[in-house]
């Protein structure tokens, strides 16, 4: 039987450099806090046990055997099957049984796991974390990351009127920044807090948040009204009625309700990640006030609050030129930051259908609080 090689390649720059880099400023890579990126982890002979092509993260799971004959069950982490879907992987990607060669970064909390960055196959073939694998391993290609063109002769207005944003939408502002949106991740955390001026409570939140262990999306939560709409290239859908907008975030399965038929927000109001919307339509722009949220988290990676008090409102309209849908917002928390936060996202058109998301959180101990 052979036996497995693995190789630790640690750059010494590099790994000087990372030494003095706070968890905070290397935030603004999702995996730099669970990934130990200074280290090249090399692993040989690995037997493929099973390809989860799932979301958040698609995970790969092997067996090595060391020089002592021992049996190693490892599991490395790759994109979300969202992302993977559009350059042609498929849940049958990888079969059981293969030989490979894995190349990745080990996790910084739990052994036998890593974050993978590129697979090579038996015949040499070397395919990278998010490859277009079409035609190279057999895999048909499911549509590109624009989406395709995007619908003809789609009516301007509908047949009651309303502007017509209906359909489904891809994200041109992929994390915060890329178009528009919040600050750039990098900005995110101390000592910037991503631009946001903090009261004393609110600071006293982000001191205690650990992206490591606290991020929400580690835990197939929607994380906010805000970033849940662009997080990863996700495709939204809207739906259109007489009295009410229904918006479907692609990323978790998150759904929102706008209440066109409502003047003013209830008094009594469960709070909720996505609070208590109500629209009306300004001519050809729909703007959306919100209030009744639970407590939650604004900006994720850098660990910036929101409280129940906090409030939006959202300008959405069509560019029927560019075929995007643009978001305009405006966030108000008196308790945990000061003043107006705005900020504005865009989504193309896309004949890419919805496809449900389907959390699976499969991180395990790397992403969980030591005891």
């Amino acid at each position: 039987m052979a036996c497995t090689t693995i190789k630790k390649i640690v750059p010494a720059l590099m790994l000087a450099a990372t030494s003095v880099i706070s968890w905070h400023a290397s935030a603004h890579h999702s995996s730099a806090p669970h990934f130990d990126k200074s280290i090249d982890l090399v692993i040989e002979n690995a037997a493929i046990v099973e390809w989860k092509f799932v979301n958040p993260h698609s995970y790969l799971y092997f067996d090595v055997t060391n020089d002592e004959g021992e049996l190693i069950h490892w599991r490395c982490e790759s994109t979300a099957a969202t992302m993977l879907r559009r350059n042609g992987w498929t849940a049958e990607t990888l079969a059981p049984g293969q030989k490979v060669t894995i190349k990745g970064e080990p996790a910084r909390r739990e052994e036998n796991v890593c974050s993978l960055t590129s697979i090579t196959l038996d015949d040499g073939t070397v395919i990278g974390r998010t490859d277009n694998v079409a035609g190279v391993i057999g895999a048909d290609i499911a549509g590109s990351i624009a989406g395709g063109a995007a619908p003809v002769n789609r009516p301007v207005k509908l047949s009651n009127g309303q502007p017509n944003i209906s359909g489904t939408w891809l994200t041109l502002s992929f994390g915060p920044g890329s178009k528009g949106g919040e600050p750039p991740p990098n900005l995110q955390g101390s000592p910037t807090w991503g631009g946001y001026e903090l009261t004393p409570e609110g600071l006293k939140l982000a001191e205690n948040y650990d992206v490591r262990f606290d991020d929400p999306s580690l835990h197939c939560h929607p994380i906010n009204i805000i970033e849940g709409w662009n997080h990863d290239q996700n495709v939204n859908e809207v739906f259109q009625y007489d009295d009410k907008i229904v918006l479907q975030y692609g990323y978790v399965d998150f759904v929102r309700t706008i209440h066109l038929d409502l003047d003013k927000h209830p008094d009594n109001i469960m709070s909720s990640t996505a609070g208590h919307s109500i629209g009306r339509w300004e001519d050809d722009v729909l703007v959306v006030d919100t209030v009744g949220f639970e407590q939650g988290l604004l900006l994720h990676q850098g660990g910036v609050h929101h409280s129940e008090n906090m409030h939006v409102v959202e300008r959405f309209h069509r560019d029927n030129e560019a075929n995007e849908l643009v978001r305009e917002y405006a966030i108000s928390d008196p308790d945990y930051f000061v003043g107006l936060r705005t900020g504005v996202d865009y989504m193309e058109m896309t004949d890419v259908p919805y496809v449900p998301f389907n959390c699976v959180e499969l991180s395990g101990a790397n992403n969980q609080r030591p005891e």
